[in-house]
């Protein structure tokens, strides 16, 4: 069985909740034949601008989002690249063309470049984990609770405000948890948890950023030999 490198360069470690989604997908349309080495691109500590192989008048025309490229691409060569983005108030358009900018600049940078594909939920992709009352329970350790928990219809979650205050507050009432043990409740663990805990990601598949994002990885995985 042939395995495939694929790497997540996000924008924070929080969003490592973004795998289980991500290999969902590709699980759910790639070569059985296929296995996947699939992990977030750590850059905590690393100062891009050190890496890169430009003089130092080109270096300062590349991009923010060129430099980690770059820096991700020579630290961690892989097979496929999600680039993750959150579109907050600039828009899914201006988040590609952004990333579209930081491909062309890693293109001259770096000999073997891999295929990428752009993640870009529309609010924060703590909006993709509020689909699963049961993986929000189990993730706040508390599976038996019975805290009636309000989630979020699917058709509105693109329109949350705060989907990370959303997810926080129901984590934190589904634990059951008062006083001092709510004080010391850790969301953000509790976070990444929620993704591990969903075994069906089908129904963010009526949101216009999931389509899209099938779709890409539709289109390529045949490229990228998935």
């Amino acid at each position: 069985m042939k395995e495939k490198i694929v790497r997540l360069l996000s924008e924070g470690s929080s969003d490592h909740a973004l795998i289980p989604i991500l290999t969902w997908i590709l699980e759910k349309n790639a070569n059985t034949n296929c296995s996947l080495d699939f992990k977030r691109i750590d850059l905590s500590g690393v100062r891009t601008q050190n890496i890169l192989k430009k003089p130092t008048k080109e270096k300062k025309k590349i991009s923010p989002l060129g430099r980690k490229l770059i820096t991700a691409l020579l630290r961690e060569p892989c097979d496929l690249l999600f680039i993750h983005r959150d579109a907050d108030k600039v828009g899914r358009k201006k988040r590609i063309e952004e990333i579209n900018k930081a491909w062309e600049e890693a293109k001259k940078e770096i000999e073997k470049i891999p295929l990428f594909i752009s993640v870009i939920p529309v609010k924060m992709s703590e909006a993709w984990l509020l689909v699963d009352e049961q993986a929000i329970r189990k993730a706040a350790g508390n599976e038996s609770g019975k805290i009636p928990l309000t989630l979020p219809k699917i058709g509105k979650l693109e329109e949350l405000s705060n989907p990370k205050k959303k997810l926080f507050d129901l984590l934190k009432k589904a634990s059951g948890k008062k006083g001092r043990n709510l004080e010391k409740f850790n969301c953000r663990t509790a976070r990444t948890q929620v993704t591990e805990h969903i075994k069906d990601f089908s129904p963010l598949q009526e949101l216009s950023a999931f389509k899209a994002l099938k779709e890409d990885i539709l289109e390529l995985k045949n490229k990228a030999g998935f």
